[in-house]
């Protein structure tokens, strides 16, 4: 399993994904949003997303 989170800003989305220990597996910035897909789709296996809900 697999953690998944989005930082969403209006220029571009950092992504962090965390193993099942919580230690960073990976890590991408993208700039638009079908690149978040690509890149996502990339993780092997299961995985839950969250994202940062923030308007400042």
């Amino acid at each position: 399993m697999f953690y998944i989170g989005l930082d969403i800003h209006t220029t571009h989305t950092t992504i962090c994904v965390l193993d099942q220990y919580g230690k960073v597996f990976q890590r991408h910035q993208a700039k638009e949003f079908d690149d978040v897909i690509k890149f996502i789709k990339t993780t092997p296996g299961h995985f839950k997303v969250c994202y940062e809900a923030s308007t400042g």
